[in-house]
C-alpha cells in the first residue's frame, strides 16, 4: 500500500513539474512591461513624435554563422513589422491618419554557449550527439568534445512621428495594421513553448 501512495506522489509530482513546461508563452503583441522576455513598449517624445521599441523573442538558431544568416532575416523583419504595427495602432487609437517613420534601428544579439560533460558514466562523459561532428562518448568528460548553442534576440526600435496621409513617406496606418494582422495572423494569441 505504501509503494503504491509513494508511486502516485512521485507521479503527481512528475506530472506537475511536467506541465509547468508546457505553459502557452503569452503573445507576440504584448507589453514587454508584462512579459519582460518580449513585446513591445513606446513613450513620447518631444514635438509629438513617439519611440515605439519591440523586443523579439529568443530563439535558437544554428552555431554555423553562414546557417543562421536566413534565421536572423527573418528575426529582424519580424521585430521591425512588430513594432510598426504598434505604431499602427497607437496612430489608430489617437485617430492619426498616417505617420513617418524618422528613425529606424534594428538589431539582433546572438549568445552562443559552449558546453562540456552533460552526463558522467565511469568516467565517460556524455555529450548530445550531433551530426557536425560531435561524438557521442569522450574518455575526458571535461575535455575536448563539448556542444554549443546559439540563440538571438532581434530588438527594433521606431522613432515616428504623425502627419497627414498625403504628405510623402507617409504610412497609412489602417493599411498597415491590416497588412501586419494578416501577415501575423496568430500574433494576439497565446503560443506553445
Amino acid at each position: 500500500m505504501s509503494l503504491k501512495f509513494n508511486m502516485i506522489v512521485a507521479l503527481t509530482i512528475l506530472l506537475g513539474a511536467c506541465t509547468g513546461a508546457l505553459d502557452p508563452q503569452p503573445p507576440l503583441m504584448t507589453p514587454l512591461a508584462e512579459t519582460r522576455t518580449h513585446g513591445y513598449a513606446e513613450k513620447t517624445l518631444p514635438g509629438g513624435r513617439i519611440e515605439v521599441s519591440y523586443l523579439g523573442p529568443i530563439r535558437r538558431v544554428p552555431v554555423v554563422r553562414a546557417e543562421r544568416v536566413r534565421h536572423l532575416e527573418v528575426s529582424r523583419l519580424e521585430a521591425e513589422d512588430l513594432a510598426l504595427w504598434r505604431v499602427a495602432q497607437i496612430a489608430i487609437a489617437r485617430k492619426t491618419p498616417a505617420f513617418a517613420i524618422l528613425d529606424r534601428r534594428v538589431d539582433v544579439d546572438i549568445e552562443v554557449r559552449r558546453s562540456n560533460s552533460v552526463f558522467s558514466f565511469g568516467g565517460y562523459g556524455y555529450h548530445r550527439y550531433r551530426t557536425r561532428g560531435h561524438y557521442p562518448f569522450s574518455p575526458y568528460p571535461f575535455y575536448g568534445f563539448g556542444f554549443r548553442d546559439a540563440y538571438a534576440q532581434a530588438r527594433a526600435r521606431l522613432t515616428v512621428g504623425f502627419v497627414k496621409i498625403s504628405k510623402t513617406g507617409a504610412r497609412d496606418a489602417l493599411a498597415v495594421a491590416a497588412q501586419m494582422r494578416q501577415k501575423y495572423p496568430n500574433a494576439n494569441q497565446s503560443r506553445a513553448r
